[in-house]
């Protein structure tokens, strides 16, 4: 139906985040010049709420990042036993990501392969199979993109991937 309607963008480091809609259902509504500094003067408080909430938010990731490398670090600097800190290590990663299940791999000594070290959450049923599971940091195009770029890869559908071998 016909109404009136004032929308004004809300900004947060000078880059628009959102906006602020005003409605009124009848048409016809006009808008004084101080009633539009009104607005202007709560979007801007809008735009730095909307900006503190992003802020905060950020700060918790941090903190939990933080919290996490700081209970690595204890954990190492304070263990030799190696099963123990992979155990810790592995459970601060997935608890950290929300992994369903962590592994542990480290290149063997023919700099090629990867064998298995540890696991964590680990579903019974494939225990065995990824225990066996040795993977290649040059000829399986996955892993070795990987290695090469010393960077973080991803599948978002591992099982289609063509770069992950499924042997």
């Amino acid at each position: 139906p016909p109404h009136s309607l004032l929308f004004t963008p809300t900004l947060a480091r000078g880059e628009v985040i959102g906006g602020l809609a005003l409605t009124w259902w009848k048409p016809g509504r006009s808008f004084t010049p101080a009633e539009v500094r009104l607005i202007e003067g709560l979007r801007a408080q809008v735009g730095l709420a909307l900006e503190n909430a992003d802020l905060s938010r950020k700060t918790q990731m941090k903190l939990k990042e933080t919290e996490t490398l700081l209970s690595v670090s204890r954990a190492i600097s304070s263990t030799l036993d190696l099963r123990g800190l992979w155990q810790h290590l592995l459970r601060c990663v997935a608890d950290a990501t929300g992994a369903d299940t962590v592994g542990l791999w480290m290149l063997a000594g023919d700099g090629e392969w990867m064998e298995p070290v540890g696991g964590y959450r680990v579903p019974p049923d494939r225990l065995e199979a990824l225990r066996q599971l040795r993977f290649s940091t040059t000829r399986h195009p996955f892993y070795a993109e990987a290695t090469r770029t010393k960077r973080p890869v991803y599948a978002v559908d591992a099982a289609a991937d063509a770069r992950i071998p499924n042997e």
